[in-house]
């Protein structure tokens, strides 16, 4: 019987060396919000290029997901923001939580949304 030898990871097809790097990246920068946000819940993930301002005022329900190039600022550092368990917020949305905000569980934000909490 021919014994199969193992490649090494240099031979691996570039495309699949691509996807685990990015796999592992992802990882990484959810496992970096996930230590600096005030409570994320089981299951919640953080994609990468988001921008939270004061992830200390962030509560994050269990299941969410928060997705590519969401920015989420306040104009104030005591303002708070919670959002509930499986709570969907699509790439590029603008939140500012100046105001306070309380998003509910199950709720679903559309790209290229923003909300505002208050007016000037």
């Amino acid at each position: 019987m021919k014994k199969i030898r193992e490649l090494p990871l240099l031979l691996l097809p570039s495309r699949l060396l691509a996807f685990l790097w990015r796999r592992s990246a992802d990882l990484m920068w959810g496992l970096c919000y996930g230590i600096l946000v005030d409570r994320a819940g089981s299951g919640s993930r953080i994609a990468r290029y988001v921008r939270v301002d004061r992830p200390k005022n962030l509560v994050l329900g269990k299941n969410s997901t928060i997705n590519k190039s969401v920015e989420i600022s306040s104009e104030i550092s005591s303002s708070k923001i919670k959002i509930g368990d499986d709570v969907t917020i699509n790439s590029f949305v603008k939140i500012d939580y100046t105001g306070g905000i309380v998003i509910g569980d199950g709720s679903f934000i559309s790209e290229n949304s923003i909300l505002y909490t208050h007016d000037h």
